[in-house]
């Protein structure tokens, strides 16, 4: 059954993925596109970068920006449905409830972890080819990018739940990532704006962690809760 609910909700999310794709891979286009322009003008005009250089930089973008389609992921999980009333005759269906939560959050999670790790790997094998400190960027980035990424799925995933709108679910998660990081700001600017990078380092992550997977849980139990108009 889940094969078959998987197969489902990949449909349903179809459209929205392919879109996340080609959005993720715009940097790597801007790369493929500056790369040969800088091989046809003189150096003065393009300085010339090698390719490794280039792929490795435009992953790191793309990475930044799957964090935020990480948030439109879980929020299409279950309001997309709502907003073209699929919903309803899925609700008439004896699909246990359960499974039908475990196959929409493998699909968003899956879906995120799979577009993260080909970023990662286009990453480490540029990485691989260029030897300047810039291609060992500090592992904190990471973390804050996962922690982001978990805070914003979580978030968007438990409004999802209660809304019919992707887009408004998407966007409290982003707005949460927001008042989370303006806090931690505003903590710092009351301490006299010494501690901004312990306070990254030590609350941050942790905060994002606790919040999203929170926010991620209570977003399944409602969904196990809820009846369907």
């Amino acid at each position: 059954m889940i094969a078959t609910l998987l197969w489902k909700d990949y449909r349903q999310n179809r459209r929205l993925l392919i879109a996340l794709v080609l959005f993720l891979a715009i940097p790597y286009a801007f790369a493929i596109i500056y790369g040969g322009v800088s091989r046809l003008r003189e150096p003065e005009y393009y300085p010339r970068a090698s390719w490794s250089e280039m792929f490795m930089v435009a992953s790191v973008v793309s990475l930044s920006e799957l964090v935020v389609a990480c948030a439109f992921i879980a929020g299409n999980a279950f309001a997309g449905e709502r907003a073209d009333r699929s919903a309803e005759f899925v609700g008439y269906l004896p699909i246990p409830r359960p499974a039908s939560t475990m196959s929409r959050a493998i699909l968003a999670i899956g879906s995120c972890v799979t577009l993260a790790l080909c970023n990662l790997a286009i990453f480490c094998t540029a990485a691989g080819w260029v030897s300047n400190e810039r291609s060992h960027p500090p592992v904190e980035l990471f973390v804050s990018v996962a922690a982001t990424a978990v805070l914003l799925f979580g978030v968007a995933w438990f409004a999802s739940s209660f809304l019919r709108s992707a887009a408004i679910a998407a966007a409290a998660g982003i707005m949460l990532m927001v008042v989370v990081g303006s806090g931690l700001a505003m903590i710092d600017y009351i301490r006299g704006g010494h501690d901004a990078d312990t306070i990254m380092k030590n609350w941050y992550a942790p905060m994002c962690l606790l919040v999203g997977l929170t926010a991620f849980t209570a977003g399944c139990v409602h969904s196990l809760r809820r009846i369907e108009p």
